[in-house]
Protein backbone atom coordinates (compact mmCIF):
# COMPACT_ATOMS: atom_id res chain seq x y z
CA UNK A 1 0.00 0.00 0.00
CA UNK A 2 1.82 3.67 -0.71
CA UNK A 3 1.63 6.29 1.88
CA UNK A 4 -1.47 8.69 0.36
CA UNK A 5 -3.73 4.96 0.44
CA UNK A 6 -1.92 4.37 4.09
CA UNK A 7 -3.18 7.71 5.24
CA UNK A 8 -6.51 7.45 3.81
CA UNK A 9 -6.93 4.30 5.69
CA UNK A 10 -5.70 5.88 8.90
CA UNK A 11 -8.07 8.75 8.47
CA UNK A 12 -10.94 6.31 7.64
CA UNK A 13 -10.00 4.29 10.12
CA UNK A 14 -10.87 6.85 13.05
CA UNK A 15 -14.14 7.22 12.14
CA UNK A 16 -16.93 4.66 13.07
CA UNK A 17 -18.14 2.24 10.25
CA UNK A 18 -20.88 -0.53 10.93
CA UNK A 19 -21.40 -1.56 7.17
CA UNK A 20 -18.64 -2.31 4.16
CA UNK A 21 -20.11 -3.06 0.83
CA UNK A 22 -19.17 -3.58 -2.90
CA UNK A 23 -21.36 -2.37 -5.64
CA UNK A 24 -21.25 -3.62 -9.46
CA UNK A 25 -23.95 -2.53 -11.43
CA UNK A 26 -24.45 -3.78 -14.89
CA UNK A 27 -23.30 -1.14 -16.86
CA UNK A 28 -20.26 1.60 -16.22
CA UNK A 29 -19.92 3.12 -12.95
CA UNK A 30 -18.19 6.06 -13.76
CA UNK A 31 -17.15 9.18 -11.26
CA UNK A 32 -19.93 11.43 -12.28
CA UNK A 33 -22.91 9.14 -11.71
CA UNK A 34 -20.99 7.09 -8.42
CA UNK A 35 -21.20 10.54 -6.63
CA UNK A 36 -24.67 11.26 -7.59
CA UNK A 37 -25.87 7.79 -6.07
CA UNK A 38 -23.35 7.62 -3.33
CA UNK A 39 -24.00 11.23 -2.24
CA UNK A 40 -27.75 10.72 -2.43
CA UNK A 41 -27.44 8.22 0.40
CA UNK A 42 -26.57 10.78 3.14
CA UNK A 43 -30.27 12.10 2.18
CA UNK A 44 -32.08 9.06 4.07
CA UNK A 45 -32.36 9.42 7.80
CA UNK A 46 -30.81 6.11 8.23
CA UNK A 47 -27.59 6.58 6.37
CA UNK A 48 -25.19 9.50 8.10
CA UNK A 49 -21.93 9.27 5.80
CA UNK A 50 -19.80 7.25 2.97
CA UNK A 51 -17.06 6.89 1.81
CA UNK A 52 -16.46 5.14 -1.33
CA UNK A 53 -13.70 3.89 -3.56
CA UNK A 54 -14.33 3.41 -7.49
CA UNK A 55 -12.37 0.78 -8.84
CA UNK A 56 -11.55 -1.13 -12.43
CA UNK A 57 -12.75 -5.06 -12.48
CA UNK A 58 -9.49 -7.01 -12.88
CA UNK A 59 -10.49 -8.40 -16.74
CA UNK A 60 -13.28 -6.12 -18.07
CA UNK A 61 -14.09 -2.45 -18.59
CA UNK A 62 -16.45 -2.29 -16.02
CA UNK A 63 -16.03 -0.79 -12.58
CA UNK A 64 -16.95 -1.28 -8.90
CA UNK A 65 -17.19 0.51 -5.94
CA UNK A 66 -15.98 -0.60 -2.04
CA UNK A 67 -18.48 1.52 0.25
CA UNK A 68 -18.25 2.07 3.61
CA UNK A 69 -21.62 2.84 5.35
CA UNK A 70 -22.32 4.91 9.11
CA UNK A 71 -26.25 3.72 8.79
CA UNK A 72 -28.65 2.22 11.50
CA UNK A 73 -28.12 -1.09 12.60
CA UNK A 74 -31.25 -2.26 10.62
CA UNK A 75 -30.06 -1.33 6.95
CA UNK A 76 -30.06 -4.24 4.75
CA UNK A 77 -28.25 -5.06 1.34
CA UNK A 78 -32.02 -4.61 -0.08
CA UNK A 79 -32.32 -1.36 1.70
CA UNK A 80 -28.91 -0.26 0.12
CA UNK A 81 -29.85 -1.38 -3.02
CA UNK A 82 -33.30 0.02 -3.14
CA UNK A 83 -31.66 3.42 -2.10
CA UNK A 84 -29.39 3.27 -5.17
CA UNK A 85 -31.87 2.73 -7.36
CA UNK A 86 -30.06 -0.83 -8.03
CA UNK A 87 -30.83 -4.32 -8.68
CA UNK A 88 -30.68 -6.07 -5.06
CA UNK A 89 -27.63 -8.88 -7.18
CA UNK A 90 -26.06 -5.78 -8.03
CA UNK A 91 -24.81 -5.32 -3.94
CA UNK A 92 -22.91 -8.36 -4.24
CA UNK A 93 -20.75 -7.52 -0.81
CA UNK A 94 -22.71 -6.43 2.26
CA UNK A 95 -21.32 -7.37 5.93
CA UNK A 96 -21.45 -5.02 9.07
CA UNK A 97 -18.01 -4.56 10.58
CA UNK A 98 -15.93 -6.54 12.54
CA UNK A 99 -12.80 -4.18 12.34
CA UNK A 100 -12.99 -0.58 11.47
CA UNK A 101 -9.42 0.08 10.63
CA UNK A 102 -8.85 -2.98 8.17
CA UNK A 103 -12.25 -2.03 6.16
CA UNK A 104 -10.50 1.43 6.44
CA UNK A 105 -7.60 0.19 4.66
CA UNK A 106 -9.04 -2.16 2.47
CA UNK A 107 -11.37 0.50 1.39
CA UNK A 108 -8.67 2.76 0.22
CA UNK A 109 -6.10 0.32 -0.96
CA UNK A 110 -5.67 1.34 -4.00
CA UNK A 111 -6.18 5.95 -3.57
CA UNK A 112 -3.28 7.39 -5.16
CA UNK A 113 -2.20 4.35 -7.51
CA UNK A 114 -5.61 2.49 -9.24
CA UNK A 115 -8.41 3.94 -7.96
CA UNK A 116 -10.30 5.87 -10.69
CA UNK A 117 -12.27 8.37 -7.88
CA UNK A 118 -13.16 8.08 -4.47
CA UNK A 119 -15.22 10.83 -1.80
CA UNK A 120 -16.62 11.16 1.66
CA UNK A 121 -20.28 12.48 2.07
CA UNK A 122 -21.59 13.49 5.38
CA UNK A 123 -25.04 14.38 6.44
CA UNK A 124 -25.64 18.18 6.66
CA UNK A 125 -22.19 19.05 4.22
Amino acid sequence: MNLIAKQYGKWLGGMTWNFIATVRPHYKLTEYIADLKFQRLVEYPSINQTFYALEWDRDTNFTHAHLLLNADSTLSREDLARKLRLNPKAVGYFQTVADQQAVSNYCSKQIGTKAIHYNFFKKGS
